[in-house]
């Protein structure tokens, strides 16, 4: 049997990490649709908010030595998908 240091243990770290990142997700979709209260019907874009969101992200991606283009690709379908949430939740 193999010590968990080895690719059982990287792989157990990567499993925790996933869960931290779906637990981060849903808590950002709740904050999101909490804001519907705020904007109101019909305006669940801000197109200079998701910019501002996209400039941090990729910003961030780059001093942590992430790839930004991923990085973005990866909030832009966040942010998509966020809005869709919203408008539906909004019926």
């Amino acid at each position: 049997m193999r010590p968990l240091g080895g690719l059982a243990g990287l792989r157990a770290g990567i499993d925790a990490a996933d869960a931290r990142l779906v637990d981060l997700l849903a808590r950002r979709t709740r904050l999101a649709l909490r804001t519907l209260r705020f904007k109101g019907r019909g305006r669940e874009r801000d197109e200079a908010r998701e910019r501002a969101v996209l400039r941090r992200a990729r910003a961030r991606a780059r001093a942590r030595g992430l790839e930004p283009a991923l990085v973005e690709r990866v909030y832009k379908a966040l942010l998509a998908a966020t809005v869709k949430l919203q408008k539906e939740s909004g019926r």
